[in-house]
């Protein structure tokens, strides 16, 4: 699980205060949706229907609740990173799919992804986002130096230009937009890519 990241204060205990969290959650992601530009804790608390001071109780502000739904989104993609590890395929089909795991995004996830990697400040995810970098970065090499007849001497160096490879794609696709190529071309591209940086000799 990665660490707090200035999200939540102090996870809530009571039921109405867990749904009170679960709705600022779910109405930040709404309203990033529409868009950030306009975006504020007034906008949240109303679309939450709750008071502001709910959001300030529990978050603390904004940036806050962004941190709260990064930390979220990064337990949950450690998680299917290491559901698709211990799944048993072959290196290729494992690299495969953990470049479509990193860079297929729906439109939900795709404004929640830009909201947080371009529109806001980053002083409260980077911590989480660094600690998945490298716990991600970790497992890889673990894992492959256990598949791999002769692994890399670099192998860590490799996973880390294959990672960041993937994740600027994703970010550049982000800044682009509709001038992106196809997602389902950009990911052919990037698993070619991956497999030929972590497996050639």
């Amino acid at each position: 699980m990665t660490p707090k990241a200035r999200g939540l204060k102090r996870p809530p205990v009571r039921a109405d205060s867990k749904a009170i969290v679960e709705a600022i959650l779910g109405a930040t992601v709404e309203l990033a949706e529409e868009g950030i530009a306009d975006l504020s804790v007034h906008r949240i608390a109303e679309r939450a229907g709750v008071g502001v001071a709910s959001i300030y109780r529990y978050f603390g502000g904004m940036e806050a609740i962004f941190a709260e739904l990064a930390r979220r989104r990064n337990d949950a993609l450690l998680c299917a990173f290491d559901a698709v590890l211990a799944r048993g395929e072959s290196v290729e089909e494992t690299l495969r799919a953990l470049v479509v795991g990193l860079a297929r995004m729906g439109p939900r996830d795709e404004a929640l992804r830009r909201a947080i990697n371009l529109d806001l400040p980053l002083r409260g995810v980077v911590d989480a986002i660094d600690q998945v970098n490298e716990s991600v970065i970790t497992r890889l090499c673990a894992w492959l130096r256990e598949r791999l007849v002769a692994p890399p001497e670099d192998l860590e160096v490799r996973a880390f230009v294959a990672f960041g490879a993937v994740r600027g794609v994703v970010r550049l696709r982000l800044i682009v937009g509709a001038r992106a190529p196809h997602q389902e071309a950009l990911i052919e591209r990037l698993t070619a890519l991956v497999i030929e940086e972590l497996t050639a000799k």
